[in-house]
């Protein structure tokens, strides 16, 4: 039996000899976000500290700017963040390490939003109907 299932994020590296399989070894390429992450999203979420973590400048810069300016409207578009910034924790606190990494750190591997959409799009039309 396997001592772990790979992780996403993982390698694999693979030796064969003489067609077969003799030997496959794991090798954790980073540490998962996910504490951080969820700690960021906690203390300073409403900062857009998490979102900056991530990798999501443009999100953590949107509920910085939000968040900071929103006093000046009487504190509704700050309070509306907090509470953005409350349900991204618990999202991310009841997610799976490979659940999480999938959604969030490979996303922004990937590369921009549009990348991951256009692959999410193709994806869904190339699926056979079952």
């Amino acid at each position: 039996m396997h001592k772990s299932v790979p992780r996403v994020g993982s390698n694999i590296n693979f030796t064969i000899k003489s067609g077969t399989l003799a030997s496959a070894t794991m090798v954790t390429v980073g540490k998962s976000k996910k504490t951080g992450a969820v700690l960021l999203s906690f203390f300073f979420g409403a900062l857009g500290a998490h979102k900056f973590y991530l990798g999501y400048n443009k999100q953590g810069l949107c509920m910085l700017v939000l968040f900071v300016f929103g006093y000046f409207l009487l504190g509704l578009p700050s309070t509306v963040i907090a509470i953005i910034a409350l349900v991204e924790f618990v999202i991310y606190l009841c997610k799976s390490e490979v659940e999480f990494e999938q959604d969030y750190v490979l996303e922004t591997v990937l590369g921009s939003s549009v990348t991951c959409l256009s692959h999410y799009f193709l994806n869904c039309f190339t699926r056979k109907s079952a």
